[in-house]
């Protein structure tokens, strides 16, 4: 009887010290042992169908630091910022937006420590999937389309030929009905070059039409077949490219692959891309603005030549760049953009741009590695970066052409930004700034904020702004608080 006894004791006792793991509640706090190690309980979204805008909220089994955040990622993109602590201290959420669908992603926590000074083992373990999108053409935003809903009018990547067919019918079909769309594709079309006289799906002129264009998951490219455009946009119709399209041109062509014309808007965000066009001696590469808006949030133009504007030429119109790059293209003059019109750059970068331009030597036409300002160009710099261009002859980073005999002139007015690590091959003929004729560069910031040094013309010979000599027809004029800086 006492050895029974004795036993139930010992059974009793085990009872009082034994622990179990519990998880934890969204609002009641830790109810985990203190010996028990730092471990991610919880995360949402973990599932299939996620919204490809909200918040993923990582729940722990202790409570936490909250003076330290850790660093939450989806597969290998960019960390996720702006994440805030539930009152109870174990539940943190942080905030992400425009992933791609149909995509399925890994959520990577690292660095975030507890109360005691534990930091966590780093934890991939939890995994969801975007929302599946049926491809098509949607009057609707990308932000309201679900998995619910019918495309107006699919698309079928079935083959090139099926593909080409409903690439082309549901542009067709938007401008026949104008609204605002969304078209999104999970494949590639690859269609004929159009002109200002076409009347199909390379041709968006009718009022009130808005196109955005969208690859689901995956990159889609959408890739010219012939010379001509890939789009015009005129007559207040505005194509807006999101995320994951490529346009292509194609190597031998007499066009660029966009043209906004007169009333036309363009918009441009991360993750697509204009490439691969070649318009030779009769226009410019990548984007012509004439008379219309390109607005550049994000994205790349990368790859293009042409005779005037290897990226970007703004005929008569404005180009607004806020973000992105422009790099890797061109032209005999503006590598990287040419401007007749306005051109604002605010954020984003020009870099490794060739103006190749070898036979105006005498006239002072050719230049511009990164951009040419020329006729009666408007050139405003509040931010952003031109770096790494090139010019065989003038201006390697920017230059400015207006003959005084012309009776035309130019502005630069620089308040912010950086023109550095260009290359004009001519000597003395800027680096960074090269002015020729009635051009009048200002600097109207502290060399902090608006920096031009480290340009060499040629290689390893500092030039950063240069002009033709003082009373010379193309003598340009340089003023601000940096205009009399050594090595000007």
């Amino acid at each position: 009887m006492n050895k029974m006894l004795k036993l139930i004791g010992v059974i009793t006792i085990i009872t009082v010290i034994g622990f179990s793991t519990a998880s934890c509640s969204d609002g009641g706090g830790s109810s985990a042992a203190p010996d028990a190690p730092l471990a991610v309980i919880g995360v949402t979204p973990g599932s299939s169908g996620a919204a490809i805008s909200g918040n993923v909220v990582i729940v722990f089994n202790k409570t936490m630091d909250v003076t330290v955040n850790g660093t939450v990622q989806l597969n290998s993109l960019t960390a996720l910022s702006g994440g805030t602590w539930a009152t109870s201290k174990n539940m943190y959420s942080i905030p992400y937006s425009d992933l791609a669908r149909n995509t399925e992603y890994t959520v990577n926590i690292s660095g975030f420590k507890d109360e005691a000074g534990n930091v966590m083992t780093a934890n991939s373990d939890n995994k969801f999937t975007t929302v599946f999108i049926k491809a098509g053409l949607y009057a609707k935003t990308t932000d309201q389309i679900t998995g619910n809903d019918n495309p107006i009018v699919a698309y079928d990547k079935t083959s090139a030929t099926t593909a080409a067919t409903t690439y082309s019918a549901a542009i067709i079909y938007a401008k026949n009905n104008p609204k605002e769309y969304t078209l999104l594709l999970d494949g590639d079309a690859s269609i004929a070059g159009g002109t200002a006289a076409s009347a199909d799906a390379t041709m968006l002129d009718v009022d009130g039409l808005t196109l955005r264009l969208e690859g689901i998951g995956s990159n889609s490219n959408i890739s010219l077949t012939s010379s001509g455009r890939l789009f015009t946009v005129a007559l207040n119709s505005k194509l807006v490219l999101g995320a994951n399209i490529t346009l292509n041109g194609i190597p031998s062509n007499n066009q660029p692959v966009v043209y906004i014309n007169v009333g036309g808007r363009l918009d441009m965000y991360k993750g697509a891309v204009i490439t691969g066009n070649d318009a030779g001696v009769s226009n410019c590469g990548g984007v012509a603005v004439y008379e219309g808006t390109f607005t550049m949030e994000g994205g790349s133009i990368t790859g293009n030549k042409g005779f005037t504007g290897g990226g970007v030429e703004v005929i008569s119109g404005t180009f607004t760049m806020l973000g992105g790059e422009i790099s890797g293209n061109e032209a005999g003059n503006g590598g990287g953009v040419s401007v007749n019109g306005t051109f604002n750059l605010l954020g984003g970068s020009i870099t490794g741009n060739t103006a190749n331009g070898p036979n105006d030597d005498a006239t002072h036409k050719d230049g511009g590695g990164g951009v040419c300002v020329s006729s009666n160009g408007r050139f405003n710099m509040t931010g952003g970066s031109i770096t790494g261009n090139t010019a065989n002859l003038y201006g390697g980073g920017v230059k400015m052409f207006a003959p005084s005999s012309a009776g035309i002139s130019q502005y630069f007015m620089m308040f912010r930004g950086t023109i550095s690590g260009n290359t004009a091959k001519k000597a003395s003929s800027g680096g960074g700034v090269y002015l020729y004729g009635s051009t009048n560069f200002t600097l109207l910031s502290p060399a902090t904020k608006a920096n031009v040094s480290g340009n060499f013309s040629p290689a390893g010979t500092a030039n950063q702004v240069a002009t033709p000599e003082e009373g010379e027809d193309g003598h340009g004029s340089i003023s601000g608080s940096d205009s009399g800086n050594a090595g000007w």
